[in-house]
């Protein structure tokens, strides 16, 4: 159907008006194109530019072109081209014209290509019939790209396509947590919470940008990835690019990962697709095998399609050379059997008999065993308990059970109870009814006598579809647009081993879009412009194993709770009892559900304009993200655990062996974690602009000059509607946020520990108590934005391509990349939930549950409020006032251990320089060698259990007396403090003696150093191989080991000895493995039809051996790695020190590290000898001394050179293609898939716990080989 002029136009102002009204409407941002650009020089036989040549590039499968003209320097651009082979024709008249047929476009491609006219006087036509150029001549930075032909013969058991990472040399961790849904069992949800571990060519770890079609798939909350990505027979193409990159570029750490989808072309194509899996293919696991277990049923199917061709309606719409689709489909069907181990209470446990209950064996399992001692916490006598008529505090268990036996009220009615446990406390009534929820035991016990005594089978199943759709549209000859949608949902089901046991349900939805539109307004000026969006929406419910099904034979509101939680309006079930959670047991009951939403929109504005040499482009970049987490639990609690408000078994006094974690239950001795179900929606806007210039200075030099800008805008919930989460912040400079009682001085302090008299003084009583959490959108904070950012944020960039020859080529360049704070985990660290912990105690009868908070026991009133309110749920804190109220002397956020957002972060900022050298070795192979450095200042990091109120260095002295009640300054200035007249020493002596624990959770204190070697050789189509053979060499010294909170460090949960010095675990990263040899490759076996041998005949023996021996393929990667990680130092069993920090053992005088033929390194003595002579261990005790408690250890935190196991694998794939048509677009294929191929066994870690019986020993072998078994058809 032809199209008139005005058609066109109209569609153009139309396709214009929608494009800027949605990037209006949507005020979103940063996209990438994955297309591809040829740029080049035309001169004539002297050397002399040619201006006015026309230049056009057809892309051979879809005859789409794209034209342009040189310029007055002779300099023409060719932009936004869909990756593919393209014809290439350069005219100009009174010269000849020039033509490539076969020119090879990839992802991200900026190819260089110049053409020399000759002067004719008739027409001449010369054909260029090199291939594709090898090196990158036009660009400073490194790239690997895998095209769909590798892309899909390689092994794709995961049928992931960011799976690939695994080829890329530059690449080093592991993928999104959705690859490994199999292992999370119902802690399904972490796949919405969780980013990446990739570090790409030394940059941090989750630090790298992910894009299909130039729209980028992380979210701002945890840089988790879309799980929305194309199926691998949808990817066209996959880069990864590492170094500096031009700056239109950006919000990267080392690298960025690019993916381009396939597009449809001027022929209609398809295929049809099966793998399936089973346990019969797949070899045993090393542990099964070594526990004589035999594999455990399992299935999974993946099957689909895809078709492309012209969108097409007959005698309507022909969309040859004009408007083409694809589109693809997959479905995934999972299921597999599992056996479920529980331990479920015995028959005399349920009776109240503990007497066989076996704590411990000090001995060994020989000896003679530790039996459960109970004593009573809560002993009554003349009706009241008399422990608590003193000075509050914890209650202290005096009177022991007769026979270790608990009585009920029938055993004291039918005279069953042991003379002397008639006055001690009895069975609690409503404990009874959790007791009814357990089955009874099917499984002969461990040896303590009631562990693992219950096993029942489950199904697993997990059904998985995802769609794909691409549409190109050519508006114009000089207009384009396409489209591309991918979709994906997945359900995973874990059912209950029996009623009332934990079950899971999770579903994820997930759905991402790109749109791109290009416009050459001239041959030197280009328009383009992007949109993009993603969805990623996951509801889980039985979140942790807190989740059963409703029984309608429970009625919750009867059993006897205090009205706190039978009355909490976050209850939405009385059919479900909360959940019971306890060492030991499996649990009971709860309804905890939790739902992620994650929405991005970006988009995206340039301009470029050719002037002389030069290629000048400049853009802009705004994008929007939103989070929303809804969640909680059905029953309005979100666990019940036994302590009292201590979380500990109660024993007798200086006893550790007795006390039980049921038996205190059955008493009446409980610890709720209530909470308010919440909704949070933080919300924000990034944006950034760049201007840059690739200046073609001669044929042999390359100059790219840039300037970039970034900005992270502060994220802000979405409302501050009544009832909604109160978004909250750590104020680190606020001062004099208590004051000292009048009648409080430090020398009170120092008479009750005299040795603090030689001390100095603590700086918070000459600067004041410094640090306050304190709720937003309030008088005196009334900004809504969660934190403040920094705005100048300018990274020049510089890239040089220097051809020595036509086959030698040298890249040089440094710049500043602005990572941007994706992965700062607002919804964590950022809102109040409206939550409450209390102990609960049995009643003086014994039968009901009786709610209490902090130390009061039974008292049976909570702490008013300033505000006049006893605390709730409703009304919700709203002011200061009242939030100081609660939180002054425990953690400033209840709900996270003290975590809260800081005021302010500064900007990751990554200082890289790279140098490379390309060496084109005949037609078909280039050899590389490319370093990059990379020097990071402000990295975000999780600094979770890290406490800002840390003690300083020279208070260690104090050792125990750290733990010294003295008099509390601020005595009844808060609801803790109201019943603390005294508080630990070690809480005074810190900055922020108002709070017991207080960290900011994330901040952007990191440090980095890396470097990155890799030499490598490539080949393309060399006699029917293609390789990638690399080998790697990575260093990088950091004291944080990802940016987001799933990501632990040398911060995380105080692994600091002195917690004051940032830099202690500045050191060799504990995440990298230093060195990789890898090899990437598909070999087409020479043999059968339109092969090297057996190439051609009719007879009919040769279509047979054609048929046996012909068509063949193999295909793989194999991954060395010699050295692990590093092995990290032990801390000291049952070693003593200051509140937050850790205590590392010492080396032994003399032993120091030198390199080993036993995994890589051991500790030797000081004559050079090793310790440790058995060459099944590695370290050994007597290589460390025992750290004085409340001192500093000698030992680094990690031993840079001493290293765990390296590992070895190859993945394969073995393919046979069949054909059915002569031309070979139609072809049948079978193909044979495997991980681990030869099932070599990798080591496990070394065990650095020092407390271990293998310590010093490698914790067994992993690796299994798992195949699959594929067909395909080709039309």
């Amino acid at each position: 159907m032809h199209r008139t002029k005005s058609t066109s136009t109209l569609s153009v102002l139309v396709g214009l008006l929608a494009l800027w009204g949605f990037l209006a409407a949507s005020q979103s941002g940063f996209a990438q194109s994955s297309n591809g650009q040829i740029t080049g020089l035309v001169t004539d036989s002297t050397g002399a530019a040619i201006e006015g040549a026309s230049i056009s590039a057809t892309n051979n499968a879809t005859g789409v072109a794209y034209s342009s003209t040189t310029n007055g320097s002779g300099v023409f651009v060719l932009s936004q081209l869909v990756p593919g082979p393209y014809k290439v024709t350069l005219s100009k008249e009174g010269f000849g014209s020039v033509e490539r047929p076969e020119l090879i476009v990839r992802t991200g491609d900026h190819l260089s290509v110049d053409f020399s006219l000759k002067p004719a006087t008739t027409k001449e036509v010369v054909t260029v019939t090199e291939s594709a150029p090898l090196l990158q001549s036009d660009q400073s930075s490194s790239s690997t790209v895998l095209d769909n032909k590798m892309i899909t013969e390689l092994p794709q058991l995961n049928r992931n396509s960011l799976d690939l990472t695994g080829v890329i040399p530059q690449v080093q961790g592991k993928g999104p947590l959705s690859d490994q849904i199999s292992t999370l069992g119902n802690a399904t949800y972490l796949i919405a919470n969780n980013g990446n571990s990739y570090a790409v060519a030394g940059g941090q770890v989750n630090g790298t940008s992910i894009s299909v079609d130039g729209n980028q798939l992380q979210d701002s909350e945890f840089n988790a990835v879309n799980r929305a990505i194309p199926t691998p027979d949808s990817i066209g193409e996959f880069r990864v690019e590492s170094g500096v990159l031009t700056a239109d570029r950006g919000r990267y750490s080392g690298g960025v990962i690019t993916m381009s989808t396939k597009s449809g072309t001027n022929q209609y194509h398809g295929r049809l697709f099966e793998y399936f899996r089973n346990q019969i293919l797949n070899s045993n696991g090393w542990q099964n095998n070594s526990l004589g277990e035999e594999r455990q049923a399992f299935h999974q199917n993946n099957y689909g399609l895809s078709v492309s061709g012209p969108v097409s309606i007959p005698h309507v719409y022909s969309g040859a050379n004009r408007t083409f689709f694809f589109f693809g489909w997959e479905g995934e069907r999972y299921n597999t059997g599992q056996t479920v181990v529980s331990t479920v209470p015995t028959l005399l446990q349920r009776d109240g008999d503990f007497s066989q209950t076996i704590l411990d064996f000090p001995n060994g399992f020989t000896g003679t065993p530790d039996y459960a001692a109970i004593f009573d916490p809560y002993h009554i006598s003349g009706g009241v308990r008399p422990q608590y008529a003193g000075v509050p505090g914890a209650p202290v268990g005096a009177n022991g059970f007769v026979g270790g036996k608990i009585c009920s009220q029938a055993d004291i009615s039918g005279g069953t109870c042991p003379a002397g446990n008639e006055n001690l406390s009895l069975q609690s009534t409503l404990f009874a009814n959790y007791m009814a929820l357990w089955p009874l035991p099917n499984h002969a016990p461990g040896p303590n006598g009631y562990s693992n005594d219950r096993l029942d089978s489950i199904a697993v199943t997990r059904p998985t579809d995802r769609f794909f759709l691409r549409l190109d549209e050519n508006l114009s000859n000089s207009q384009r647009l396409n489209l591309s949608i991918s979709r994906t949902h997945m359900t995973n089901n874990i059912p209950a081993p029996w009623q009332h046991a934990a079950r899971s349900f999770s579903y994820d939805h997930d759905v991402t879009g790109s749109l791109q539109y290009n416009w050459v307004l001239s041959s030197t000026s280009i328009l383009d412009a992007h949109l993009g969006f993603g969805v990623a929406k996951l509801y889980s419910d039985g979140v942790s194993g807190d989740g059963s099904d409703p029984d309608p034979n429970i009625d919750t509101t009867t059993w006897g709770f205090d009205p706190l939680i039978v009355n909490n309006p976050s209850r939405t079930t009385n059919q479900i009892p909360p959940v019971l959670n306890m060492n030991g047991f499996s649990n009971v009951g709860g309804s905890q559900f939790d739902t992620f939403i994650n929405q991005t929109e970006n988009a995206t504005v340039g301009y470029t304009k050719v002037m002389g040499r030069h290629t000048i482009k400049v853009g802009y970049e705004q994008y929007y993200y939103r989070f929303n987490e809804n969640g909680g639990d059905h029953t309005g609690v979100a666990w019940i655990n036994n302590g009292g408000g201590s979380v500990q078994d109660w024993q007798n006094p200086g006893d550790s062996t007795t006390g039980f974690s049921l038996a205190e239950l059955m008493m009446g001795s409980s610890h709720v974690f209530q909470w308010g179900n919440w909704n949070i929606s933080p919300y924000g806007f990034n944006e950034a602009a760049y201007a840059m210039d690739d200046w073609k200075v001669n044929r042999k030099l390359t100059v790219q000059i840039g300037l970039r800008w970034d900005h992270d805008g502060a994220r802000s919930p979405k409302s501050f509607a009544p009832g909604q989460a109160s978004p909250i912040m750590y104020d680190m400079t606020a001062k004099n946020v208590l004051t000292a009682n009048s009648n409080w001085n430090w020398g009170q302090v120092t008479s009750a520990v005299p040795e603090l008299s030689a001390l100095p003084q603590p700086e918070w009583l000459t600067q004041g108590a410094t640090g306050r959490v304190v709720l937003l959108h309030t008088p005196e904070y009334p900004q809504k934005n969660l934190y403040t950012t920094a705005w100048k944020n300018f990274q020049p960039r510089l890239g040089i391509a220097y051809a020595i020859n036509d086959r030698t080529i040298v890249h040089a360049s440094a710049g500043i990349i602005d990572q941007g704070l994706n992965g700062l985990s607002t919804d964590w660290f950022s809102f109040y939930y409206n939550t409450i912990t209390m102990g609960q105690i049995s009643s003086l009868d014994g039968q009901n549950w009786i709610s209490e908070l902090g130390p009061d026991h039974g008292l049976g009133t909570f702490p008013a409020q300033p505000g006049g309110t006893n605390l709730g749920y409703y009304p919700a804190i709203s002011t200061n006032q009242d939030y100081g109220f609660q939180t002054f002397g425990q953690a400033g956020n209840p709900d996270q251990g003290g975590a809260s957002t800081i005021n302010h972060f500064q900007t990751p900022e990554d200082y890289t320089w790279d140098v490379s050298v390309q060496r084109q070795l005949g037609k078909s192979w280039v050899a590389t060698a490319d370093y990059t450095g990379i020097r990071g200042i402000h990295l975000l990091m999780p600094v979770w259990g890290w406490s800002t109120n840390n003690v300083p260095v020279e208070d260690y002295s104090l050792g125990q007396h750290l733990f010294d009640q003295v008099p509390n300054p601020f005595y009844g200035q808060s609801q803790t403090f109201n019943s603390q007249p005294t508080v630990q020493l070690s809480q005074l002596l810190g900055l922020s003696p108002q709070y017991s624990s207080i960290t900011p959770g994330q901040a952007t204190w990191g440090r980095s150093f890396a470097n990155f070697l890799n030499l490598q050789i490539q080949s393309r189509g060399y006699h029917g191989l293609t390789l990638l053979a690399s080998y790697s060499i990575r260093k990088t010294l950091t004291n944080t080991w990802g940016k987001d909170i799933q990501h632990t460090g040398p911060f995380f949960g105080g692994s600091l000895q002195n917690p004051h010095n940032l830099m202690e675990a500045y050191g060799v990263a504990g995440y990298e493995m230093p060195q990789t040899l890898l090899l990437n490759y598909s070999y087409e076996l020479p043999f059968g039809r339109g092969r090297q041998f057996m190439s051609h005949g009719e007879s009919f023996g040769y279509k047979v051996l054609n048929e046996v021996v012909g068509g063949w393929n193999l295909a793989g990667v194999s991954t060395w790695n010699p050295k692990g990680t590093p092995v990290i130092v032990p801390g000291v069993p049952g070693g003593q020190t200051v509140p937050g920090a850790a205590l590392r053992e010492s080396l032994a005088p003399g032993v120091k590290v030198v390199q080993s033929t036993n995994y890589s390194s051991a500790l030797v003595d000081a004559s050079g000898n090793f310790i440790n002579q058995n060459p099944n261990l590695v370290l050994n005790g007597s290589a460390f001394v025992r750290t004085p408690d409340f001192t500093i250890g000698n030992a680094p935190f990690v031993f840079p050179n001493v290293r765990n196991p390296g590992s070895f694998f190859t993945d394969a794939t073995l393919l046979k293609k069949f054909p059915i048509s002569a031309e070979g677009s139609r072809y049948f294929e079978i193909r044979l898939e495997a991980q681990d191929i030869f099932n070599h066994a990798n080591f496990n870690q070394i065990d650095n716990n020092m407390n271990s019986a293998t310590f010093g020993g490698i914790l067994g072998k992993s690796g299994q080989r798992i195949m699959q078994i594929g067909a395909r058809f080709f039309f």
